[in-house]
């Protein structure tokens, strides 16, 4: 579901994607991307979980639907990110023009290639050489090769993918990025009273198609008590607690 979340306003279901249960997150984004712009609906900011996340998701929000995309990226798992003690990426200064990249270690590289990984998606390898790599003092904190030609090869992505997800990880080490992300919290409460109030959760229909009209009739039925409660001036209800984390707060 998709909802709205103003402050000043009742949050109101303005989506419903009905989807098979191996479906990715991601691979349905642009199903709801098209259906929020077919009504209008599209908001300046879409805040969703790091299952939506895609770097490509990212690019194709901001240059196609003109929505920024708000979520926690995927991590870099690469060894260097991961133990924070050698280089990544974002170490490195890429000229996208030049096709050229230069290490921490102010060597420039000797190779770029277009490529693309196990999924399919375009990328750019950037090989260094191994007259540079072999004597280099930083070497243990560049790569692990055990070759007799130990070189760094560093993957990218293309450039407008590759500043998009430097600048949303930037953006996710701020306070102001928990602040807004907090919001996202809010869907959870509105799946909580689909399922508790309209049992959104049991299909009463065989098939994809009517079990999607079902919740679509629920979802409209949830608006409706959202705006009745709205009208009536009822505040919104506080996420509820466990009595342990209660406890632990107080004890804190």
């Amino acid at each position: 579901m998709t909802e709205t979340c103003d402050d000043d306003a009742s949050h109101l279901v303005t989506h419903v994607e009905t989807t098979l249960a191996p479906v990715a997150d991601d691979d349905v984004l642009p199903n709801i991307h098209d259906h929020l712009a077919t009504h209008t609906l599209f908001p300046q900011q879409h805040v969703v979980d790091t299952g939506y996340v895609d770097v490509q998701a990212i690019v194709t929000s901001r240059t196609v639907y003109r929505v920024d995309l708000f979520g926690p990226s995927r991590q870099d798992y690469h060894w260097q990110a991961r133990q924070q003690t050698g280089f990544e990426a974002s170490q490195f200064a890429i000229n996208w023009q030049q096709a050229c990249t230069i290490c921490p270690a102010g060597k420039t590289s000797t190779g770029w290639t277009h490529a693309q990984d196990r999924r399919g998606n375009p990328v750019i390898k950037v090989k260094f050489s191994v007259q540079d790599c072999r004597p280099c003092e930083h070497r243990q904190s560049c790569t692990h090769s055990r070759s007799d030609s130990p070189r760094r090869v560093l993957p990218l992505r293309p450039e407008l993918q590759y500043q998009a997800l430097q600048a949303a990880r930037l953006r996710e080490a701020t306070p102001e990025f928990k602040t807004t992300y907090d919001k996202r919290a809010g869907i959870e409460g509105t799946l909580s009273q689909a399922i508790r109030s309209f049992d959104v959760r049991r299909a009463r229909y065989l098939g994809l198609a009517k079990v999607h009209l079902q919740q679509v009739f629920t979802a409209t039925a949830l608006n409706v008590s959202r705006i009745s409660t709205w009208l009536d001036s009822i505040p919104r209800t506080q996420t509820r607690r466990a009595a342990f984390v209660r406890l632990v707060k107080q004890m804190a």
